[in-house]
């Protein structure tokens, strides 16, 4: 049997598309799945394991929708190549402002944040539905509350280790896109 190596070969020109300029934005929105409490049902395109062409959850699951509307959403969100296992992967973080303190949030949300893992789907101002979590565990690495930072909100940075450095939910077109985007945040508590 002939050798395969494991590196993937360089397969497009990086150049931008001058047809459309991205200027990339988070809308400051999400939707975020518990993987412990709910078990998506996931098509992947078969020849890119990083188009997720479908994302459905049973008629009874819960999933949360993730409101960080402010001026910068999710600033400091990031996508950064880790060597160290001799593999590259990648890092991911994506801060999420946790508003509304107190005993009921703690108990419902920022513990459950760092004891389960979870996926999340953050659409873009150039519509397009980002995808993280779903070859890596995304939790909670850290939580900080300080009372007058971030508008008295705690900040969750959610991290996962993934083997692709981009996860997208693209179907069809972005109506059917959004349509299953759509569908998934119907599912909200």
């Amino acid at each position: 049997m002939a050798y395969t190596a494991c590196a993937a070969n360089l397969g497009a020109n990086i150049a931008p598309d001058c047809a459309a300029v991205q200027k990339s934005e988070y809308v400051g929105e999400g939707v975020m799945i518990d993987l412990v409490a709910v078990n998506p049902s996931v098509t992947a395109d078969s020849s890119n394991p990083r188009v997720l062409t479908n994302i459905v959850v049973e008629s009874g699951d819960k999933v949360a929708v993730v409101d960080n509307l402010i001026r910068d959403p999710f600033s400091g969100a990031s996508r950064t190549m880790n060597v160290e296992s001799g593999v590259p992967t990648f890092d991911i973080s994506i801060p999420i402002r946790v508003p509304n303190i107190s005993a009921a949030v703690a108990k419902e949300v920022i513990e459950p944040l760092a004891k389960s893992h979870f996926l999340l789907i953050l659409p873009t101002t150039d519509k397009k539905f980002f995808v993280f979590g779903m070859y890596g565990k995304l939790q909670a690495s850290e939580v900080s509350h300080t009372l007058a930072d971030n508008g008295g909100a705690a900040l969750a940075t959610m991290t996962s280790n993934e083997p692709y450095f981009c996860c997208e939910l693209k179907s069809t077109d972005y109506a059917a896109t959004k349509a299953i985007y759509d569908a998934l945040k119907a599912h909200s508590f």
